[in-house]
């Protein structure tokens, strides 16, 4: 009879420590559409020209902690690290006709079709509840929860005209060497990433076996600035840990 005791207090126990606290790794996954854009500029001989590719989605990873210790919800933050690549294209062209610049062809610069990433690092601050619990006794169960809260997050600048002549000033409308150009843009992203918040709302299953959670939810954030001509964006959202 004792050894039956111990044994359903060992399988129990797992679940009840679960109950209060939990903390893992986050994957997400934001569903955006970035559209291609374009800036030019023109001196008395020159005109260059800043061409953006757009891009599709972004993806991710970060970690995650929810405490489970007041009645009815859960406090959880989750922060993460979204980002895509996209290509640009930085065009100089002299011309004693600006007006037809572009289409003599006569380029002083291009650095034709040049990789370059996009990323935001994000945290999201969560009130949930359960709307449906379907435990099952000592394995654990599935609950479907909803939640909102409040998020934060910093982005790096978009390649763009206005951030170029900020890294080269009165040289926009000269040549430059790129692999100092690299090194520039790097410190500028660090100087002026924009940090913006913004609210969302959320739904999910989370799924329990014992000291082992894994959360799968969609997550709807309303926020202006991070995506440029984007104010919400959907997400889907995988967390997966442990209980402590």
């Amino acid at each position: 009879m004792k050894k039956l005791i111990v044994s359903a207090f060992i399988c129990l126990f797992p679940v009840s420590v679960f109950a209060i606290a939990g903390f893992g790794l986050n994957v997400a996954y934001d569903q955006v559409i970035v559209n291609a854009g374009s800036d030019s500029k023109v001196s008395s001989i020159t005109e260059v020209r800043i061409l953006r590719n757009g891009f599709e989605n972004g993806a991710g990873v970060g970690g995650f902690l929810y405490l489970d210790v007041i009645p009815y919800i859960d406090l959880e933050v989750d922060f993460q690290f979204v980002g895509n690549t996209y290509q640009f294209d930085f065009q100089n062209y002299l011309d004693s006709n600006v007006d037809g610049a572009f289409d003599d062809n006569e380029m002083v610069v291009n650095t034709g079709l040049t990789d370059f990433a996009w990323a935001r690092g994000s945290v999201y601050y969560t009130v949930r509840t359960n709307l449906l619990d379907l435990s099952v006794p000592v394995l654990g169960g599935v609950d479907l929860q909803a939640g909102a809260g409040m998020n934060q997050h910093i982005g790096a600048p978009f390649m763009s005209l206005s951030l170029m002549e900020s890294l080269l000033g009165e040289d926009l409308f000269e040549e430059f060497d790129e692999e100092e150009m690299a090194n520039k843009i790097l410190d500028y992203m660090q100087e002026n990433s924009e940090t913006v918040q913004g609210f969302h709302v959320q739904a999910g299953l989370q799924f329990k076996i014992l000291v082992l959670t894994a959360l799968l939810n969609v997550r709807y954030t309303i926020v202006e600035d991070l995506y440029p001509d984007i104010s919400a964006f959907p997400s889907i959202n995988l967390n997966i840990g442990l209980g402590i």
